[in-house]
């Protein structure tokens, strides 16, 4: 469960929300934002969402909320397997044209506003694509203002990281999770060796 700042470790937000998934050995099948009421919890950590999408998201009805979470888990998928594709082939990869797709349409709908001294798309929240736009913007962002070539993969898991490491720099998404499990598994496995 994401329940502190700890677990946004990937260095821009849509990475942090690929990362909602608990995954130990690269399966994806459980989620952090499982219900309704954990992704608004979700939402209350991230930079994602602005003061004003975020009140517009706490008056989803029930019915609202769980087509909502079912696309969200949809695009979330979506948008990893692009980037695994992306890792796999770094140089001769193109973006799904759904995914290409949906950035247009997020662009046709959002204005183009002032903030932090910076210009970005900013998403409608008046409109019931708003949760969506928000995501295909932020991932717009990200590949428009990001380095490709620091993306990692965890060594262990599946969560996505910015490496701002100098030379081969980090591994594993945390070295207190995934890099303590490697260490550890490699650990007994010496062990093993070693005994027979």
């Amino acid at each position: 469960m994401l329940k502190t700042q700890d677990s946004f470790i990937g260095g821009h937000p849509i990475l942090d929300f690929i990362n909602t998934v608990e995954d130990q050995d690269k399966s994806r099948l459980v989620s952090h934002i499982h219900d309704w009421q954990s992704f608004l919890n979700w939402i209350e950590l991230s930079p994602l969402f602005n003061a004003q999408h975020k009140a517009s998201l706490h008056k989803y009805g029930q019915a609202e909320s769980n087509a909502a979470l079912i696309e969200l888990h949809m695009i979330r998928e979506a948008f990893h397997v692009m980037f695994k594709d992306l890792l796999s082939r770094p140089t001769n990869h193109e973006i799904p044209k759904p995914i290409e797709l949906g950035i247009q349409a997020a662009i046709s709908r959002a204005s183009f506003v002032r903030e932090n001294n910076q210009y970005q798309w900013q998403s409608n929240t008046k409109v019931s694509n708003g949760l969506v736009d928000t995501l295909y913007l932020s991932l717009d962002n990200f590949l428009r203002t990001q380095d490709i070539s620091k993306l990692r993969e965890c060594g262990r898991c599946t969560w996505l990281f910015l490496n701002s490491g100098r030379g081969r720099g980090r591994r594993w998404c945390r070295m207190s999770t995934c890099g303590n499990r490697e260490k550890s598994e490699y650990f007994r496995k010496r062990q093993t060796i070693d005994t027979e």
